[in-house]
């Protein structure tokens, strides 16, 4: 019986933590990171086709991703935040 019980209160513990939890879907985080994409082709290509300038507008594409994340996190774009209209 007490087995049940510590069942029944982990899967109700697990449940309200999976509810909480956003998976990184907030319109900060998916910004942030096809930004990042973006800057990681562009320095590809540069390595590829051996373009200083491009590699180095991927690298400054690339950290503009890197900081937009955070700076929308505080704007209220992130997880929980009033302006997020991305759910889980």
């Amino acid at each position: 019986m007490a087995q049940n019980a510590e069942h029944t209160a982990y899967a109700a513990h697990d449940a309200s933590a999976h509810d909480m939890d956003s998976h990184g879907h907030s319109t900060a985080a998916w910004t942030g990171v096809c930004i990042m994409l973006v800057g990681a082709a562009l320095i590809c290509l540069g390595m590829i086709l051996m373009i200083v300038v491009l590699w180095a507008v991927g690298i400054l594409v690339f950290l503009a991703g890197a900081l937009a994340w955070p700076l929308l996190n505080r704007a209220g774009y992130g997880d929980g935040g009033p302006k997020n209209k991305m759910g889980h």
